[in-house]
């Protein structure tokens, strides 16, 4: 097996000849990484040699945040087929627990500062670093240049991959991973990286991990990603763009020299993950300048993301890059009163929506469902009780209604 090894300021690169036909895998390391301390708000420790993750004896939480450049180490348009992150253990005071990866939706920062002595606490936070309500702090850490919009980071509710960890080097692998990556390679401005939650159910599970910065490279974090190159397209895209038109989405391309195109399918998602299709357009099959465009009546509110799949006559599928633009919710409305909420009950006010029945789902912050409920909606402003089976604890949740192909999300604050 041939091995080629490149080093390349900040990271390092190792490339792998696969055995398996036509794949390469490459071994990245951390851009950046950091932790965020749930009882010390100001502090973070970007430039620690270590990260944490699980709760301290009074059940406050640390969670990691860490980030791999995937898109400068796997060429455009390639296809990931498997993911392995791997980790190694400083310290682990009370052995074996879950660990948690969750995929990132805001960027966040590494700054300069550095534990003093011990990476449980950290220290306080330097410019732009990441605390546990600042995605990017000021210099000090009491105000934030980007707020989370949940305290502790707002991450995907699904779950990437999970793992248990005792001592040694810890991997995490799974097709969510695989999906996660991906994303980030078609689309690299939305490459956030993953948060690591441990065991934040009891008291006492404290688990440092070796970073980036640590001082023997051998056990600092890796990602292992192995991908097929891309099949050259047999089109060439000169422009994908979408923006809002009237209450819908307007996406339009451009492409040149098409062979053998069978048609185009316009795909849409609100996580840049799962897609699915809202529309086809026949290829005209020319090599001079071809321009096609398709109208989205009803997109999401909110983020959309949208990606070209292209088919040709003999059923081989390739895609676009993805692209997103943002809807705002002007006609439809749900509204949470009073929010942050008292007691056991949550107030609904809907208006505007379209007649028909919306599922009413509430989830924590780690993504478990809490409630689901049906109601009927049939016109003007409808409010609506929901009451809780068990307490809830203070803190962010999410509340997603969704009905007639769409989802309306909002959070919910308890105090």
């Amino acid at each position: 097996m041939m091995r080629i090894f490149t080093i390349s300021f900040p990271f390092f690169l190792l490339v792998i000849s696969s055995p398996v036909f036509g794949q390469t895998t490459v071994v990245l390391s951390a851009a950046k990484d950091n932790t965020i301390f749930q009882n010390y708000l100001q502090y973070s420790n970007g430039s620690g040699n270590e990260f944490a993750i699980g709760n301290n004896d009074s059940y406050q939480s640390r969670r990691s945040l860490i980030k791999f450049d995937v898109a400068a180490s796997v060429p455009v348009g390639a296809t990931i087929t498997a993911v392995t992150l791997i980790l190694n253990v400083a310290q682990n005071f009370r052995g074996p627990h879950d660990a948690k990866l969750y995929k990132l939706l805001t960027d966040w920062g590494e700054g300069t500062s550095t534990a003093n002595g011990y990476a449980g606490q950290g220290n306080t936070a330097t410019g732009n670093d990441a605390t546990w309500n600042c995605a990017k702090a000021v210099a000090g850490g009491a105000t934030c240049v980007t707020a989370w919009t949940a305290a502790g980071g707002d991450f995907s509710a699904t779950l990437s991959a999970n793992t248990t960890v005792d001592q040694g080097s810890p991997a995490w692998t799974g097709l969510q991973m695989v999906a996660d990556v991906q994303s980030w390679l078609s689309s690299p401005s939305n490459n956030f990286g993953w948060t690591i939650i441990g065991d934040e159910s009891i008291a006492y599970t404290p688990i440092f991990f070796a970073s980036r910065e640590n001082s023997t490279t051998a056990i600092q974090p890796q990602l292992s990603v192995t991908y097929t190159p891309a099949v050259p397209l047999p089109v060439t895209f000169t422009g994908v763009k979408v923006f809002s038109k009237n209450t819908g989405v307007q996406v339009e391309w451009t492409t040149q020299q098409e062979i053998n195109i069978e048609r185009y399918e316009v795909e849409r998602s609100t996580d840049a993950q799962q897609f699915s299709k809202i529309g086809s357009v026949q290829a005209n099959n020319r090599s001079v300048v071809n321009n096609y465009n398709l109208l989205d009546v009803n997109p999401y509110s909110g983020v959309n993301f949208y990606r070209i799949k292209i088919i040709d006559r003999a059923s081989k599928v390739t895609y676009s890059e993805i692209v997103k633009v943002s809807v705002a919710s002007s006609l439809s409305q749900v509204t949470i009163s009073p929010n942050p909420v008292r007691g056991n009950t949550i107030t609904l006010l809907l208006s505007n929506l379209q007649k028909g029945n919306y599922t009413i789902r509430l989830f924590d912050k780690l993504g478990r469902q809490l409630l689901s409920k049906v109601i009927e909606y049939d016109s003007g402003s409808v409010t609506e009780s929901i009451s809780l089976s068990k307490v809830m604890a203070p803190g962010a949740y999410q509340l997603k209604v969704t009905g007639n192909g769409n989802t309306l999300t909002r959070q919910v604050i308890k105090n």
